[in-house]
């Protein structure tokens, strides 16, 4: 066999997939006028009455959706009885450690957005309470935490595609980039720009609604990589929204064009975030 005409490597192969995911967001960024509207539920004054409403129960019925709570967090049944989704949450010693959630996105099975429930007060008026949300809540009642009653948030492994473009876009890390390129851009810098990114609003609101106040915070940095963007977008290329599409604009030529960054752009991701609380 001659040497062109061998089979593509693995690593070849997995290069035109996050080529052709990152072609054709671009594409469609480019036929997309829409600016960046967030859809993040960001809350960041308590709702009265709303911790108190959530109902201390193992199984919560909604729509013919079935959450149930466990040792790890929440589990999601479809109406059939299927597993479609899980949350994991665990708490000890007055932390709480957000790792991670799975849903399935498709059909008739989607674990819904929000949920509208009887006797809770909802955080958005006519939605209801966000379905993470609801459940996280649901476990630290489970788990007898009182309200303002934790002094420590751990969210580990942040794997999410709006916030690694939000910490790139950032005008602090976008300052340090400039005044040293080709380097890491150091935790310290990214701290500054995390209350800015869709991971931070989730947390603030989570927190808020179960009587925290976020005192400060540390992006602890052992663990994560940096990704080129090709890459981020391949891992999320079911989750590539209006909102992330504008993410992707680095500027604005003089036409009015839209430039995205490049395809070998590296950005953070999988880090983890610590949050030490106050009572609010």
């Amino acid at each position: 066999m001659l040497k062109d005409d061998a089979p593509p490597s693995v690593a070849s192969l997995a290069l035109e997939r996050e080529n052709k995911a990152y072609l054709g967001a671009v594409q469609r960024l480019s036929q997309n006028p829409k600016q960046a509207i967030s859809r993040a539920t960001r809350v960041s004054k308590p709702v009265p009455g709303l911790y108190d409403s959530i109902p201390v129960q193992n199984v919560t019925e909604i729509n013919g959706i079935r959450i149930e709570m466990t040792d790890f967090g929440a589990q999601f049944y479809s109406r059939e009885g299927f597993p479609i989704g899980r949350l994991r949450r665990t708490i000890k010693d007055n932390a709480i450690y957000f790792d991670g959630s799975q849903f399935d996105r498709g059909g008739e099975t989607a674990v819904p957005g929000f949920v509208e429930i009887p006797g809770v007060i909802p955080l958005v008026k006519e939605r209801g309470v966000p379905t993470q949300a609801f459940a996280t809540l649901q476990k630290m009642k489970m788990e007898k935490i009182p309200y303002g009653g934790l002094e420590v948030a751990h969210s580990n492994n942040v794997e999410n595609v709006k916030t690694s473009l939000q910490l790139i876009r950032s005008q602090s890390v976008q300052k340090w980039m400039a005044l040293h390129p080709n380097q890491a851009v150091p935790p310290e810098v990214l701290t500054q720009a995390l209350p800015e990114t869709h991971s931070w609003q989730y947390m603030e609101t989570v927190l808020t609604q179960s009587g925290h106040q976020i005192s400060s915070v540390k992006m602890e940095a052992d663990q994560m990589k940096w990704i080129p963007l090709r890459k981020l977008l391949y891992q999320h290329e079911s989750e590539i929204d209006d909102e992330v599409l504008a993410l992707l604009v680095k500027e604005t030529g003089p036409k009015g064009q839209k430039i995205p960054f490049s395809p070998d752009q590296l950005v953070p991701y999988g880090f983890k975030m610590k949050f030490d609380l106050k009572p609010y």
